[in-house]
């Protein structure tokens, strides 16, 4: 996966019509900064993601842009279930995952998470402790 961070950034500002001024105000930098990360000469600061992610109102994964991956994988899922409609079982199953699909994200680890004991398998992603 390509990372598009710059671009995410550049879409999100001018979704919600804010000028590079406005973003880097808020986050204490300059606004070459943020030209930088949206022209793809570089990063911001990983100490950054999180207020970056507040500001525009997503998460970090849909800033990173997992979750168009995740929601292919369940419109997958849900496909593959559908086919199977016709078993009673099954078939009672699939209006129910639609709509958790609809009423709330699914939410796993993300690749490489390390899962402890006791933390339902890295759901949410954090460490217990």
């Amino acid at each position: 996966m390509t990372l598009l961070l710059g671009e995410k950034i550049k879409y999100l500002r001018k979704r919600d019509g804010r000028t590079q001024e406005e973003l880097a105000a808020v986050l204490g930098i300059t606004c070459q900064a943020v030209s930088r990360w949206e022209s793809g000469a570089s990063y911001p600061d990983m100490e950054l993601i999180p207020p970056i992610a507040n500001y525009f109102g997503i998460t970090i994964d849909e800033l990173f842009g997992y979750e168009c991956e995740r929601e292919k994988k369940v419109d997958g899922i849900i496909a593959r279930i559908g086919a199977y409609q016709s078993d009673k079982y099954t078939g009672a199953a699939l209006p129910k995952l639609r709509g958790i699909r609809k009423s709330r994200r699914i939410r796993q680890p993300h690749a490489g998470a390390q899962t402890l004991p006791g933390d339902n398998a890295g759901v949410g992603g954090g460490r217990q402790g």
